[in-house]
């Protein structure tokens, strides 16, 4: 399964973007988010890719990268993908606009967010289809 039952806020952190700037997910309002989980291959790079940031989860600062490396990140993450935070490298979520988590991809799904092509796609399906929530529903952060 590649998605939540009920609409899923995207655990919030801070992580660290080349320049020496911090960014925090509610900054990415109007902008989706792809939150990878380190491993042994970098992410696809995605050209052009517009309204989009990357960020590298488990992994030390590097240039041009947006990254964390607090095991608290690792560990919310791999919570939400149902996998052990040792057995979560390669793992991709879409956050959209609203800093709600649309998407997931474990190595090995179908149909391969290694194929650039195949994740814009699940992008554009995020961005032309926005969650839609019930009234008095509200977005709610815990720190």
């Amino acid at each position: 399964d590649r998605s939540w039952p009920r609409p899923t806020p995207a655990p919030r952190f801070t992580p660290d973007c080349p320049g020496g700037a911090s960014l925090d997910l509610a900054d990415l309002r109007g902008m989706a988010a792809r939150i990878v989980i380190a491993g042994g291959r970098q992410p696809p790079a995605l050209s052009p890719a517009p309204a989009l940031v990357t960020i590298v989860v488990g992994a030390e600062p590097a240039a041009g990268a947006c990254t964390d490396s607090d095991p608290a990140t690792l560990a919310a993450y791999a919570l939400v993908a149902g996998v052990a935070p040792d057995a979560a490298a390669g793992t991709q979520f879409l956050v959209d606009t609203g800093g709600w988590l649309r998407a997931l991809w474990r190595p090995g799904d179908p149909p391969g967010w290694t194929d650039p092509a195949a994740l814009v796609s699940e992008i554009a399906h995020i961005r032309n289809e926005p969650l839609a929530m019930p009234a008095g529903a509200q977005h709610v952060h815990h720190h």
